[in-house]
C-alpha cells in the first residue's frame, strides 16, 4: 500500500467499546488497494488455468506415448510366444476355462494347463485376468 493506515480511535466510546475506526482517505486507500489486489489474484488466476491447460496437456502426452510403448513391447512379447499359446491366450482372454480351451483345440487337459503355465512364465504374469488385459493391450483380443 501507499503509505501506513492511521487507526482512530473514537473520543466518545459506543457502549463502553472502544471502536476503531479508519479516516475517510484511508478507507478509500484500503477500498483501491484491496481491488488492485483483487485485479491481481484475478490475473494469477487465469495464468494458473493456463499453466494448467499446458501441463494437462503434456500429461496426456507422455501418457499416450507411454501407452504406445507399453503397446508395442506386448506386441514383441506376443511374437515370442508360439502359434499354440497365441491361440491359448487368446481363448483365455475371451473367458474360457481351461477345460473349455482343451476341448476347443482338440487338445488335453493337462496340455492346455501347460499352455497356460508357459505363457504365465513367458509373460511374466501369474494370474488370468493379468493375461487377459496383456491380450488386449497387446491387440490380442479386443476389450
Amino acid at each position: 500500500m501507499a503509505g501506513k493506515l492511521e487507526v482512530v480511535p473514537i473520543r466518545k466510546p459506543l457502549r463502553r467499546g472502544g471502536l476503531r475506526l479508519w479516516k475517510f482517505s484511508e478507507t478509500q486507500q484500503l477500498i483501491e488497494e484491496s481491488r488492485r489486489l483483487w485485479q491481481e489474484n484475478r490475473e494469477l488466476r487465469l495464468q494458473l488455468r493456463e499453466n494448467l491447460a499446458a501441463n494437462r496437456e503434456v500429461i496426456l502426452r507422455c501418457q499416450t506415448l507411454a501407452q504406445k510403448m507399453r503397446t508395442a513391447s506386448d506386441q514383441r512379447l506376443l511374437l515370442d510366444l508360439s502359434r499354440r499359446e497365441q491361440q491359448v491366450l487368446a481363448l483365455i482372454a475371451e473367458g474360457y476355462a481351461t477345460k473349455q480351451v482343451a476341448h476347443m483345440l482338440k487338445i488335453t487337459f493337462k496340455t492346455a494347463v501347460h499352455h497356460r503355465t508357459r505363457l504365465m512364465q513367458k509373460l511374466d504374469i501369474h494370474e488370468v485376468a493379468g493375461l487377459t488385459r496383456f491380450a488386449i493391450r497387446s491387440g490380442l483380443v479386443q476389450p
